[in-house]
């Protein structure tokens, strides 16, 4: 996407690692607003989920996750 010019506001970021306040950063300097990871957040990348108000989710295993901030973009037919 980055490397083509491709827009990349209203997507998600999908990762198998653990989200840092690093990442956190660069998601939201592109104006990601959703990010998933397969392994957990740091504390100080929920801390900063919250703040810029970016969609975190983390231990997502199957139909299973932890929604850790802005969790009103997640929608569940549960």
């Amino acid at each position: 996407c980055l490397l083509n010019d491709v827009p990349v506001e209203e997507r998600i970021i999908v990762t198998s690692g653990r989200v840092s306040s690093e990442i956190l950063l660069k998601v939201n300097k592109r104006n990601i607003p959703i990010l998933i990871s397969k392994s957990a957040p740091t504390d100080q990348g929920v801390k900063l989920a919250k703040s810029l108000g970016v969609t975190l989710v983390g231990f997502v295993r199957g139909k299973k996750m932890n929604v850790y901030a802005h969790e009103w973009r997640i929608v569940s037919d549960e």
